[in-house]
């Protein structure tokens, strides 16, 4: 009897080591391994962490002057989508604001929510134009069939924001 219980054991540990060992194997060179070798050589982007979760990869990184968020970033996030498949991709870049930019962000953003829920989109550019005239400040927009990119630069200074396209998932709320 004291054989068969520790056969069954053994058994047990062999099956959960090598379930186990496979799936970190599987995330260790199907999907990190991958995703670091793409990344570190993507122009003007340094890799800072990559986790890789059951339902979601996260990537956090930073970003040099030249790196040109409303081109890139999009065009990155699809890489890595590609990449994991039916996971979640959440890509934070650590930008570098200053008080200016904040405060014309938080200017303009009440312009752009406002476009992006009445889904007047071409108000967007302009909103985000007249803020940044009056605080001199450069600015780039982009938008695909799922966000708006918008990236603010005044001197070495950066603020990057990925908003939502669709109301559902906008931060501004209808209470109508």
């Amino acid at each position: 009897m004291k054989t068969r219980v520790m056969a069954a054991i053994l058994s047990l540990v062999v099956t959960l080591v090598l379930l186990f060992g496979g799936y970190f194997a599987y995330q260790w060179w199907a999907l990190k391994k991958p995703i670091e070798a793409m990344l570190t050589h993507e122009p003007h982007f340094q890799l800072v962490e990559l986790r890789i979760e059951p339902d979601r990869v996260w990537i956090k990184a930073n970003t040099d002057p030249a790196f040109s968020f409303t081109n890139q970033f999009p065009y990155l996030n699809k890489r890595v989508k590609n990449m994991v498949g039916e996971r979640a991709v959440t890509i934070q870049l650590v930008d570098k604001p200053d008080p200016v930019l904040n405060r014309a962000w938080n200017r303009m953003v009440f312009g752009i929510e406002e476009g992006l829920v009445n889904a007047r989109y071409s108000q967007i550019p302009k909103s985000v134009d007249t803020v940044a005239k009056s605080m001199q400040i450069r600015y780039d927009i982009t938008m695909d069939d799922q966000f708006l990119y918008v990236e603010l630069h005044r001197g070495p200074h950066t603020l990057y924001r990925v908003l939502p396209l669709h109301k559902s998932n906008s931060g501004v709320k209808d209470n109508g």
